[in-house]
């Protein structure tokens, strides 16, 4: 469980960077394969995702408060309610992602810069992030269309937040994904949020089957 506070994404980097080398140096030292899951607090669109995913990340000129993405979500919520859940339409059994990528070039888009030039940069240490596993996200995998992340459209539902904050990764060099188990469309919490009497968590459970490669 990464840290929440979706303003600290430096912290959320640095908690994940340490986590990435502690893991390749246990799976070395007792040549074993890496399965990472849990609840990262951070959206698929985001510098984080691409970071854990895609193995490394220039954060020089990003801004700390918009590395989780969790602000974006929250804002567009706030200004369509639950009618956002209605743009799901990348795949999962019509609940997929509507977020697009993050892209780690030159020309990201302005929301994941730091326009202000503020203290809220991320420091030094975090500019230029390589991680030493390369990971693939087992829903994603499971669903690539298009400029969709192919994450499901939510993993968390309830009044303050709605969208997917929850991962299974796997290094597809050890594993091959056979399947997934798929979320329920959107339309089931149409009139409701998690916890309810049927969901007894405010996240739905995430479910792979991988087989491993010897």
């Amino acid at each position: 469980h990464i840290l929440f506070n979706p303003k600290r994404g430096d912290v959320k980097l640095a908690q994940t960077n340490l986590l990435l080398h502690k893991l390749s140096e246990v799976s070395e030292q007792h040549n074993a394969a890496v399965i990472l899951c849990g609840d990262f607090n951070s959206t698929p669109d985001s510098a984080f995702y691409h970071f854990v995913f895609n193995s490394s990340l220039n954060g020089q000129s990003l801004d700390r408060r918009h590395v989780s993405g969790q602000t974006r979500i929250m804002n567009k919520l706030s200004r369509f309610g639950k009618k956002a859940i209605r743009y799901d339409k990348c795949g999962h059994c019509g609940s997929g992602s509507f977020l697009g990528r993050f892209y780690d070039d030159a020309n990201q888009n302005s929301k994941n810069l730091n326009q202000n030039k503020t203290n809220f940069n991320l420091p030094e240490r975090l500019h230029k992030l390589v991680s030493p596993l390369t990971l693939s996200s087992a829903y994603a995998e499971a669903n690539t269309e298009g400029n969709c992340t192919g994450e499901p459209a939510f993993t968390s539902f309830h009044s303050s937040f709605t969208g997917t904050v929850d991962y299974i990764g796997f290094q597809n060099q050890k594993f091959k994904l056979c399947g997934i188990l798929e979320l329920p469309n959107s339309k089931a919490f149409w009139n409701s949020q998690l916890p309810n009497k049927v969901w007894g968590s405010d996240h739905l459970s995430l479910c792979c089957e991988l087989k491993y490669i010897e």
